[in-house]
C-alpha cells in the first residue's frame, strides 16, 4: 500500500471488527472541513460507528472525527488555528488538559 501513489482510496477486510479506509480519496481538513463534516454525517456505516484520523505534516495539521449512526458526536481538526470543534470532551481530552 506504501509503495502505491496511485489509489484513491484502500479499504480493508475485517480487523479484529475494524475496516481501516485510508488514501487521497478522503478529504483534507485543512482544504475543505465542511467536506469531512458532509462525509461523516451523510453516511450510515454498516457498523454504526466511524472514526476518521488525519495528520497532514505538510501544512501541520490534524484531527479527529468520531460520528455514530451518521450523527457526529466529536470532531477536533487543527492547522494553524482551530478549523473544527464538535462535541462534547472526550474523557481522555478532559484528563489532558
Amino acid at each position: 500500500m506504501a509503495s502505491s501513489q496511485d489509489f484513491k482510496l484502500f479499504v480493508s477486510p475485517p480487523i479484529n471488527g475494524w475496516i481501516l479506509v485510508a488514501g487521497l480519496g478522503l478529504p483534507e481538513p485543512s482544504d475543505d472541513v465542511d467536506r469531512v463534516f458532509q462525509l461523516y454525517s451523510s453516511s450510515e456505516p454498516r457498523g454504526g460507528q466511524v472514526q476518521y484520523f488525519s495528520v497532514n505534516r505538510a501544512v501541520n495539521s490534524h484531527a479527529w472525527v468520531l460520528a455514530d449512526h451518521a450523527r457526529v458526536r466529536r470532531a477536533y481538526a487543527w492547522a494553524g488555528s482551530t478549523l473544527w470543534t464538535q462535541g462534547e470532551l472526550t474523557s481522555a481530552e478532559k484528563n489532558w488538559q
